[in-house]
């Protein structure tokens, strides 16, 4: 899983769910069930900090390298909750070698950290009830994306939407890197793609950004 995983640059993390930061907006609280489609987004605590992660294999989870690169395996720990709380500690933490945590080097326009992805390995597998994401290797330019956070909870998950307007290539010409914006109730208030109804709203109870 880790080779195809590193060959996505992305400001946050791809998997299905996208899950490294706090969440705004959006269709508010996610259900802590078995039958949740976001059952495999869990609680990430690095050094005592809370953030989120996504079940990628039963012993793999996704993060964000600014979130994993300084924690010891030692300090970090996963967990579900399909309503009740499961841990399981981390055993090692593969970031992606080439993040550097700033924009040096990006193309004209590109306001992104790049590479910011990283990989945490279990000391254990996940239950073979709650299912792992696969990771997304389509096209991004205008695409849907669902957003996942704990918010630095443990028990608090939130979801909402958003699209991806622009999406930027790395210098070697490779597509790797979105953006998109918070858009209000008309395209007066869109400031990233064209002007048209596929870069609107997504409503009030599913926009969101991040």
């Amino acid at each position: 899983m880790i080779a195809p995983a590193f060959r996505f640059v992305l400001g946050i993390a791809l998997a299905a769910p996208l899950s490294a930061l706090a969440l705004v907006g959006g269709a508010g609280v996610a259900p802590n069930t078995a039958d949740s489609p976001w059952v495999g987004v869990g609680s990430l605590t690095v050094g005592g900090k809370k953030f989120t992660a996504t079940l990628i294999a039963p012993g793999y989870v996704l993060t964000a390298a600014h979130v994993a690169m300084s924690g010891d395996p030692a300090s970090m720990s996963f967990q579900l909750n399909a309503g009740q709380v499961q841990t399981f500690a981390a055993s090692e933490v593969f970031v992606n070698p080439g993040y550097s945590g700033t924009t040096s080097g990006n193309v004209s326009g590109d306001p992104t950290v790049h590479d910011d992805i990283a990989i945490i390995r279990l000391s254990g597998s996940a239950p073979s009830n709650i299912p792992a994401y696969s990771l997304y290797q389509g096209p991004l330019q205008n695409t849907l994306l669902s957003f996942v956070s704990y918010n630095g909870s443990l028990v608090t998950k939130r979801v909402g939407e958003n699209r991806a307007d622009v999406v930027f290539a790395n210098a070697a010409g490779v597509f790797e890197t979105y953006v998109f914006d918070f858009d209000g109730p008309d395209l007066s208030t869109n400031r990233l793609g064209a002007n048209l109804p596929i870069n609107g709203t997504l409503g009030a109870n599913r926009e969101a950004s991040l």
